[in-house]
């Protein structure tokens, strides 16, 4: 127990033995002085408990911001690598649109080629008739020229040399197509 300096130095009293007023006096001032204390600290710590309710409130959104800070930072990332990606899907989509345009474009004049193609060939299988024509005609002549020449020439042979020259012409001017080889194999079997 805490005293004054004088009442420390006091004789000891022995057990049983009352204690006088002036000591009882102290221990009395003495309580008073501690509940007086304590009652002080009671107030302070009530007083100081809002305080530290704001404090802990504090720390706990302290820790909130944090945590989303963090998330925050990781969406920006995030962010960041889809702008990446939709960029280079852009230009990959304007280098497949110039693909596709160039292809078009292609297969456009590969469109007008075949009309045209199919014009010629109309045109080639009109002429065709006309020369096959022309060759039968010319055929026809040239056996009646060997008849007026009075046998100097068989009739055989000088057909065989103007068949021969007109297959020339015609090889020479393109190769005969299946059409062509059919109707000459008809009119050779014909004769």
């Amino acid at each position: 127990a805490r005293g004054r300096p004088e009442e420390r130095q006091a004789v000891p009293r022995r057990l049983g033995e009352p204690r006088s007023d002036p000591e009882v006096e102290g221990l009395r001032a003495r309580v008073l002085e501690l509940e007086s204390e304590s009652s002080a600290l009671k107030l302070a710590l009530a007083q100081t408990e809002p305080e530290r309710q704001v404090s802990a409130e504090m720390r706990r959104r302290h820790a909130q911001y944090e945590e989303e800070l963090r998330n925050s930072r990781g969406a920006r990332e995030e962010l960041r690598l889809v702008r990446s990606q939709l960029l280079e899907l852009e230009q990959e989509k304007a280098t497949l649109q110039a693909s596709v345009s160039a292809m078009s474009a292609a297969l456009d004049k590969a469109e007008d080629a075949v009309r045209e193609l199919a014009t010629v060939k109309t045109s080639l299988a009109s002429f065709e008739d006309v020369a096959v024509g022309m060759i039968t005609d010319s055929a026809g002549m040239a056996e009646s020229c060997a008849d007026s020449v009075g046998g100097l020439v068989s009739e055989k042979s000088s057909l065989a040399s103007f068949e021969e020259v007109a297959a020339g012409i015609i090889t020479a001017s393109r190769k005969p197509g299946p059409s062509e080889l059919s109707r000459a194999w008809v009119r050779s079997q014909s004769k």
